[in-house]
């Protein structure tokens, strides 16, 4: 037979790489003295350091390096302990003299010991907007794995669950799955249109529908005078949940070292009479041609009951205005924000 015992640490009372472990063993085999017992092992703490320890020759296995098979001792120090994904704790990384060199008995071989990957705290991404959870993910050292939708209170494109979850240890280079909200279907926003508005109107008009300001970057445009708007983040007419975080661009005016000058604008009051719609709510739209250009300069929804309701449009030049209630037009006509006259 090729063993004449197995013995683990719960048979002697002790553990590698503790000297009571050996001492225990030979107790157990109660034939042969330290000298004459060789330890062959692949880990450098449990066996080599413990077997030398205990006054007894090792002979360290490690695929891939030279194996001491001579029965000469040679010393091992051990220079440092580094995170490896290349090599399993305890396994020595790097070694000098290199593998293959002729040393004399006694030589002490200094080697590099690898402490496994290092692991650290996944990031907390439930809460954020997806795209800002992504650049965390990525940042903390981690790739996006699987990302599911799911509807939930939670504004449409909200992370709301994480796997592995925040606090969790992972790898460098794990995957993080994420869960993402769709919003609340029964409660979807139509987003209106803000280009064209003052930020103070924009805000009013995002809090009216139930919406959130998100971030507000400023740009210069010689189209837009300074604070007004001139992007959102969310485009007209999507269907969004509430407390959907709506970004916006305002424009600082145009650049002074660009040569350029301002396109002025004008706001012009229009006064609407709801008399003809059926509905008791719908939506009001408004768009000008200009130069075959078609811009929509507001898009909300409005009651009946509010008719005779004034609504302010800003502009420069002249260009045709479309009157839609309910996507139906009901009225076209030139208006020229030079002179601030709307004709039907």
């Amino acid at each position: 037979r090729l063993l004449d015992g197995v013995f683990i640490s719960e048979d002697v009372g002790a553990e590698k790489p503790s000297v009571a472990f050996f001492e225990g063993v030979w107790s157990k085999i109660g034939r042969f003295p330290p000298e004459n017992v060789l330890i062959i092992g692949d880990s450098l703490t449990s066996d080599m350091r413990g077997g030398n320890n205990a006054g007894i020759r090792t002979c360290w296995y490690n695929p891939g390096h030279a194996v001491n098979t001579s029965g000469a001792r040679v010393d091992m120090e051990i220079d440092d302990r580094v995170y490896s994904s290349d090599y399993d704790q305890d396994k020595i990384c790097n070694q000098d003299p290199s593998s293959g060199t002729h040393v004399k008995e006694g030589y002490a071989v200094h080697v590099t010991v690898s402490k496994g990957v290092s692991s650290s705290d996944v990031p907390d991404v439930i809460g954020k907007e997806l795209s800002e959870a992504k650049t965390l993910i990525r940042d903390s050292g981690y790739e996006v794995g699987t990302i599911t939708q799911q509807e939930s209170d939670e504004p449409e494109g909200t992370v709301i669950d994480q796997t592995p979850r925040y606090g969790d240890l992972a790898n460098p280079g794990a995957t993080i799955d994420l869960v993402v909200s769709t919003g609340n279907s029964d409660e979807a926003v139509t987003m209106m249109n803000l280009v064209g508005t003052d930020l103070e109107s924009a805000v009013t008009t995002l809090e009216a529908a139930g919406l959130t300001l998100g971030r507000v970057t400023e740009s210069y445009s010689n189209q837009y005078s300074a604070g007004v708007v001139m992007k959102q983040s969310v485009e007209m007419g999507k269907s969004v949940s509430p407390k959907t975080k709506v970004n916006l661009v305002v424009s600082k005016g145009v650049d002074p070292d660009s040569g350029e000058t301002q396109v002025q604008t004008t706001t012009v009051p229009l006064t609407f009479d709801y008399s003809s719609v059926e509905s008791d709510v719908f939506e009001l739209k408004i768009n000008l041609v200009q130069d075959d250009r078609v811009s929509t300069l507001h898009d909300k929804l409005h009651y009946k009951a509010n008719s005779g309701e004034q609504i302010k449009i800003s502009g420069s030049g002249k260009g045709k205005l479309m009157v839609y209630y309910d996507d139906l037009l009901v009225s076209e006509g030139t208006i020229d924000f030079e002179t601030g006259s709307y004709t039907y």
